[in-house]
């Protein structure tokens, strides 16, 4: 397979891959789904596009073919649809420090074949011959997504659930703004300022779901 890469924006940052996804994920699968994940791998760039991050955690040695000073394993997910079947794929994205540059670096390290899924609209179309123009969108809600991956994916350990109010309906994070005269880039309610000109919440934090902006309440939002 040929070496690229991709913009991830839930990452900030570029993820590469080379001919080694393919051998990593091989070790990595079982008898049964040697062939699929090759296909993935084949596959990465259409996969990477349409896949949500949705779990990240602290690297540990647990393998030699992990990079030198590997910090974080992210987790991204997608359905792939392989002759007509859907199927649940993870990808793990490392990043790791390069003292060469003095940055981090993130690259495609491992594709998994999680579990064959209901039928829906569109996933992500895979065969042999590669993705086409014409059948590469995905259609799914991001909490519907979610939801899979917490029923099949036995090594997810989901978060303690969100607050609805917090969540917009497809399950992303919810955007809320905040207006002040104030310069900071963390909210701390012990702040001796916080809450001191607002009646409505002198214990607390005042947010907007939208975007307005009013010069009583603030110069910078």
């Amino acid at each position: 397979m040929a070496s690229g890469n991709v913009y991830i924006y839930e990452l900030n940052a570029k993820v590469s891959w080379n001919k080694k996804l393919a051998s990593e994920s091989r070790i990595h699968s079982n008898k049964a789904n040697k062939s699929a994940v090759e296909v993935f791998a084949a596959n990465i760039e259409k996969l990477l596009a349409n896949a949500v991050l949705l779990d990240s955690e602290i690297s540990t040695d647990s393998s030699k073919s992990k990079m030198p000073y590997t910090e974080f394993m992210h987790s991204l997910y997608t359905i792939a649809n392989l002759d007509g079947t859907n199927i649940l794929v993870k990808i793990y994205i490392e990043q790791a420090f390069s003292k060469k540059s003095g940055e981090d670096f993130y690259r495609a390290y491992d594709v998994k074949y999680i579990e064959k899924v209901a039928e829906f609209d569109k996933g992500v179309l895979l065969d042999n011959k590669g993705l086409t123009q014409s059948h590469s969108a995905t259609e799914y809600s991001v909490l519907y997504l979610y939801s899979l991956v917490k029923t099949y994916d036995k090594s997810f350990h989901p978060a303690p659930e969100a607050n609805p109010l917090l969540l917009n309906k497809d399950g992303t994070p919810r955007v809320f703004y905040h207006q002040t005269n104030a310069r900071f880039t963390e909210f701390n309610t012990k702040n001796q300022r916080a809450g001191r000109l607002d009646t409505d919440t002198p214990t607390g934090l005042f947010f907007l779901s939208y975007l307005s902006f009013s010069g009583s309440w603030g110069a910078f939002l």
